[in-house]
């Protein structure tokens, strides 16, 4: 027993050093390789099903073991602890949130940017997904949304439903605040239309005008993922190797960014029980360790049926180079129209990689007005 504990002791200490880390990174580099060596060739079916093949067995993806996954989806009883509070204004516009508390100054700022861009002839409904925003800050977004009197917010607590939920999170900087989207269409199904936003993006034009587009029957739109069309027009695969969902998706031209959903609530339901859906949450986290959460798990449900909306709905900010190894920032085009700081460096602060980016300092020069940002 004292020798067991010594090797779990010393081992520990293995993984601390920059020897472990170094072995790591030998490891994923020669995976990268067996993807690198289809680089430049069409992304035919041959070629997606041999790269599916090498990420499957690159043991790197993977977090628990299938069945140790499979028991905790069992294990879950389906119920989500509903809340009570849920408002709904007639002919109203809804946008929902999903934030927590630390988050909230930078949501403030693309709530800012939709009530700065709204038509007083419309109605709009905020609705906040919290876990566990204090009084003053539903105080400080309250004073903010009631200078626009077309404009109304509401919030609805997460805790109890996402404890309920034994999800994993794949990466450090994503909390469970990003599976509440999935409550969207089941919690706010008055409404046969419900756009949801990102908290880190600033709108540019008044979003009835997205609400109003012919979604075509479709139980959702989305825009396709910016990492995708990087890919298939550069034809440069290696990057898959860090998304386990390639593994198991059939058409990956159509994986999308989840950042800016249009969900049809009925259709949505129709085609997905919650419980079909959670309990695949439950799993997917479970079993894979490099994911994207919620986008993979929209991508892998509803494939390719879902109403593709134009990328400067969703223009993202940040791409990684080919390698996968560098992140670099473009400039928004005339026509965007919402623009997604994606990333892990954001604008809000003073990274040296964008202090000369135009969209990082316009951002901080629009935040400056609004208190809640202020105010942390």
């Amino acid at each position: 027993m004292e020798k067991k504990q010594g090797e779990i002791e010393l081992l520990d200490k293995i993984k601390r050093t920059s020897l472990w880390y170094a072995i790591r990174k030998i490891y994923r580099a020669f995976v990268k390789r067996k993807i690198i060596k289809y680089d430049g060739k069409q992304l035919t079916p041959v070629i997606q099903s041999k790269i599916q093949e090498i990420i499957k067995k690159n043991h790197a993806i993977y977090f628990r073991s299938e069945m140790a996954a499979k028991k905790l989806a069992d294990n879950w009883q389906g119920v989500l602890n509903r809340s009570e509070n849920i408002c709904f204004i007639e002919k109203a516009i809804p946008i929902a949130f999903c934030s927590n508390n630390s988050f909230a100054p930078y949501m403030a700022v693309m709530l800012q940017s939709l009530l700065d861009n709204s038509n007083p002839q419309r109605k709009y409904h905020f609705i906040i997904f919290e876990p566990d925003f204090s009084d003053m800050t539903k105080s400080y977004l309250t004073e903010q949304v009631s200078k626009f009197t077309y404009c109304y917010i509401d919030f609805i607590n997460t805790k109890n439903a996402l404890d309920e939920i034994p999800f994993s999170l794949s990466k450090s900087h994503f909390t469970t605040d990003i599976f509440s989207r999935f409550f969207i269409p089941y919690w706010l199904d008055k409404y046969p239309k419900v756009i949801y936003c990102d908290g880190d993006m600033r709108a540019m034009v008044d979003i009835a005008e997205l609400y109003d587009m012919d979604m075509q029957g479709y139980c959702m739109g989305a825009t396709i993922n910016n990492l995708i069309n990087e890919i298939l027009h550069t034809k440069k695969y290696s990057p898959l190797i860090s998304v386990a969902v390639f593994s198991l998706l059939e058409n990956w031209s159509y994986y999308i960014n989840s950042g800016l959903l249009v969900f049809n609530t009925n259709k949505f339901k129709e085609k997905i029980t919650y419980q079909d859906l959670f309990k695949f949450i439950i799993y997917y986290t479970n079993r894979y360790r490099k994911t994207y959460d919620d986008q993979d798990v929209l991508s892998l449900f509803v494939k390719d049926d879902y109403f593709v909306l134009p990328p400067e709905w969703n223009y993202c900010w940040s791409s990684s180079s080919a390698d996968g190894n560098k992140e670099y920032f473009r400039e928004s085009k005339s026509n965007t129209k919402i623009i997604h700081f994606t990333g892990k460096i954001k604008p809000w602060k003073n990274f040296p990689e964008i202090v000369d980016n135009p969209d990082a300092i316009a951002y901080r020069d629009y935040a400056r007005n609004i208190p809640l940002f202020n105010v942390t």
